[in-house]
């Protein structure tokens, strides 16, 4: 037994991997104690090798939140981490998550850092995030709510039983259990495999056919597709994504550092107006005041009127924010 909820916070954090499963990518901690924007306060953020946020939350039997109210809390968190972009989560844990990195790859610059980031960001967007309940006791009414959303939906939720003995010497024995075997369960779908839509694929399609060979869109995720231009930070990209039933042409600037780019984007907006795809506007709310250059398509559009919008963006802007990002370098020199 556990006589206060920290006790159990401290062996989470020490043992991230007692709430994997056999053959999963081992975890590490981001931070105990999150203060999110909106949801409050998040027991525990962890991180896999592959880039999967995992949001805990912890309650022992004697709190009767353990019950009904903790579910809905945790999607609560969930739906306030995966409203960030990778570079807001890392400034709302002070760079905790960058430092989790490197403990993995063993420095910022390095391939394997890149791809863990880049994966962080990727699942944020899909709202790919893993649930974790972690209790000493489970009761029958959160077992079976936690079985339902594990067989009727496609969140990746897990209940995890974790009880402690004293061996002859005094020393703690952790002994985790997965309550629910969500391996042998028959799920409605494999979570996180959804494709991007038809009209998306199509309209990356006709990009491919008519873009300059050194900006395609990459990446694999089910709702967008990054052009990233080489020499550009991170945090700034083309991007086509679909939403409802348009497909944006946008332009992202999602860096930690903005001061410059931002102001000097929007100016910019203005300024070539008569030059981007028609429709487009500066959208200041992005990536909390960071912005972007966003043209809305219906998905209904043509696919190469769509692809070609983009083209005409690329056109229209690149070499511009290339100088502003090449003087901003200049001055940090």
């Amino acid at each position: 037994m556990y006589n206060k909820e920290e006790e159990l916070h401290d062996f989470i954090a020490r043992f991230p991997n007692l709430l994997t499963i056999p053959g999963e990518p081992g975890n590490i901690l981001v931070r105990k104690k999150i203060g999110l924007p909106r949801a409050g306060e998040l027991d525990l953020l962890l991180v896999d090798r592959d880039g999967l946020p995992i949001v805990v939350e912890v309650k022992l039997a004697k709190n009767r939140q353990a019950r009904r109210e903790v579910v809905g809390q945790i999607i609560d968190y969930v739906s306030d981490i995966t409203s960030l972009t990778v570079d807001e989560l890392d400034d709302a844990v002070d760079g905790a998550l960058s430092e989790a990195l490197m403990s993995l790859s063993g420095d910022s610059q390095t391939v394997e850092y890149e791809r863990i980031w880049k994966a962080v960001g990727t699942n944020l967007r899909a709202g790919l995030v893993r649930y974790i309940i972690v209790v000493d006791e489970v009761p029958d009414d959160l077992e079976r709510i936690v079985r339902f959303l594990v067989l009727h939906s496609n969140l990746d939720i897990r209940l995890i039983r974790i009880q402690r003995y004293h061996d002859m010497s005094g020393q703690h024995i952790l002994v985790p259990s997965n309550v629910i075997d969500v391996m042998a369960m028959d799920r409605p779908a494999e979570v996180g495999k959804a494709g991007p839509s038809p009209e998306l694929l199509a309209v990356l399609e006709s990009y491919s056919k008519i873009c300059d060979p050194a900006y395609p869109a990459g990446g694999k995720a089910p709702r967008y597709r990054q052009i990233k231009v080489p020499g550009w930070p991170r945090g700034i990209h083309y991007e086509f994504m679909k939403t409802g039933d348009s497909i944006m042409v946008d332009l992202h600037i999602e860096m930690k550092d903005s001061s410059t780019i931002t102001p000097a984007v929007k100016e910019l907006v203005a300024e070539l107006r008569d030059t981007l795809p028609q429709g487009t506007v500066w959208d200041s709310s992005w990536s909390k005041g960071r912005g972007r250059i966003s043209c809305p398509l219906p998905s209904d559009l043509p696919p190469d009127d769509i692809a070609s919008a983009m083209c005409q963006l690329i056109n229209s802007t690149l070499k511009r924010i290339s100088g502003v990002i090449s003087t901003q370098k200049k001055e940090k020199d």
